[in-house]
């Protein structure tokens, strides 16, 4: 009996032993969570099952390589930056890219003008997001639909999904600010604010938008004149300045390059970084106005494209931490995504102290105004 009483203390002390010697302890003096019952793997597989969002994804993949391929018509993917997505996307999933080139609104007409002649060409298109949405009001855009970037959490700078239906995603976190070439003017001689820009010095050609039927950047400043300050009657005394109008915003953007302008009114960081990054002799100043946040670039499916599924993961692929890596660090800027490296160049970043955002609403009013006219009218620029 006594031998049967020592035998039972000892298995009860190594029980409570092993217990406390698995049990972690508790953190906070908070109570140890209860502990589940393991179950072992089933014996066939150690490969977690599929979801059934992971199970329709992998169809979707599955569908994309099928199809092969994806035509992107594009104002962003040109050159070497072309060349590093479309490789990229390619060594991943085994699908060709690919590019036709051009101003965003003329790719429009040239969709339109396809899907006229029944003929559906291309998969998606990119270019500033008034022109997708002027897109998607027309008619042309799809949504990309349920695909696994968009629910990602807290891993955006702005969610990029510009719209509820998902048919417009942002590529890049990006600011619009007026520039200057440092071959014409001196950091020190660069105008500080917009309403400077009426002073007589900047008169005579020296200052330069694009035309602002044909790219959205100065329209910015006017769809967003009340939260930028700026009173309505700044627009019609700008008109008298004597700017250099240009047809088209790569024609802007080289003027400001080459130094045909010593101040461009306003321009993309996202988009000039890589001409900083190559030494081109340009600098983004910050008005007291404050930066116009925007998204950059904005990719949309393009209804009826041939190769949807494709078009699905492609965009997908950009979204992701890969695909906005290989993106970003051609085109030398800032990423959509917070774990994505901003690769802009030290020259071209700025400090910024104030940040006046655009959103869907902003994006479409701008759309508006391009399609009506109103500010050139305004300006004086054109009579209709």
């Amino acid at each position: 009996m006594r031998l049967a009483l020592n035998l039972g203390f000892v298995c009860l002390a190594l029980a409570v032993l092993m217990i406390a010697c698995a049990a972690p302890p508790a953190p906070n003096n908070s109570p140890p969570a209860p502990i589940a019952p393991v179950k072992a793997p089933a014996p066939t597989s150690n490969v977690t099952p599929l979801t059934s969002q992971d199970a329709a994804w992998e169809k979707v993949i599955d569908a994309a390589r099928k199809e092969g391929k994806i035509t992107l018509y594009t104002y962003s993917f040109t050159g070497d930056i072309g060349l590093a997505v479309s490789r990229g996307f390619q060594q991943r999933y085994g699908i060709s890219v690919e590019l036709v080139t051009g101003i965003g609104t003329v790719l429009i007409e040239r969709i339109k003008s396809e899907v006229a002649a029944n003929k559906h060409i291309a998969d998606t298109i990119d270019t500033a997001a008034p022109i997708i949405a002027t897109a998607k009001a027309l008619g042309i855009t799809s949504s990309v639909g349920d695909i696994p970037a968009l629910r990602e959490k807290d891993v955006w700078h702005a969610y990029p999904a510009l719209d509820v239906e998902a048919h417009m995603l942002g590529l890049e976190f990006s600011a619009q600010v007026p520039f200057i070439n440092t071959t014409q003017i001196s950091v020190e001689q660069a105008p500080r604010s917009y309403m400077e820009l009426l002073e007589p010095r900047w008169k005579g050609k020296k200052v330069g938008i694009a035309s602002p039927e044909a790219t959205p950047n100065f329209v910015w400043v006017y769809a967003l004149r009340k939260p930028l300050g700026l009173p309505d009657e700044y627009f019609a005394q700008m008109g008298r300045q004597d700017l250099r109008i240009y047809a088209t915003v790569r024609d802007m953007y080289r003027s400001i390059v080459t130094g045909e302008i010593a101040v461009l009114a306003p321009g993309s960081l996202g988009t000039l970084a890589p001409d900083i990054a190559k030494g081109a002799p340009i600098r983004p100043i910050e008005p007291l106005e404050g930066a116009m946040a925007d998204y950059g670039n904005t990719i949309a499916p393009v209804k009826d494209g041939p190769h949807p599924n494709a078009t699905r993961l492609f965009i997908n692929w950009l979204l992701s931490v890969e695909g906005q890596t290989v993106f970003h660090q051609a085109k030398s800027n800032a990423s959509v995504r917070k774990d994505v490296p901003d690769f802009t160049p030290e020259a071209g970043r700025l400090q910024i102290k104030k940040s006046v955002p655009m959103n869907l609403a902003v994006h479409t009013d701008t759309s508006r105004i391009m399609r009506d006219g109103e500010l050139s009218r305004i300006m004086g620029l054109v009579t209709k």
